[in-house]
């Protein structure tokens, strides 16, 4: 399930996808929250709330980074046809939407497909 996580070129099972997609799910959070925090820090929020704004907002914008990074090293390593380059773009347009939680999944679905022949 959890086999060759950083191995983007494998094409995956569906268990190893969910494996894959709660691997970097927990990255992400690890990530997201360090970034935040770092962000509110920088910032220098008066209170709590400001703080807490200001971190969810910084987070939520470097995870469409973080997605589209994972979205660029999947694609390299597949054929670029139309319906890879859709669930890359559904995967952006979700991650912004819904986070890390809604952007993963499409880039789980795309482990799950072929690979380019060399």
């Amino acid at each position: 399930m959890f086999t060759d996580l950083l191995d983007f070129a494998v094409q995956r099972q569906p268990l190893q996808a969910l494996g894959w997609y709660l691997a970097y799910l927990c990255i992400w959070l690890l990530l997201g929250t360090g970034i935040g925090m770092l962000g509110t820090a920088l910032v220098g929020a008066a209170t709590y709330a400001e703080g807490y704004d200001t971190g969810a907002m910084i987070a939520g914008a470097s995870v469409v980074c973080y997605v589209a990074i994972l979205g660029w090293l999947l694609i390299a390593k597949r054929d670029q046809g139309v319906l890879n380059l859709v669930l890359v773009a559904a995967a952006l347009i979700l991650g912004y939407w819904a986070g890390g939680v809604g952007g993963l999944v499409p880039l789980a679905v795309l482990t799950t497909r072929e690979t380019a022949r060399p």
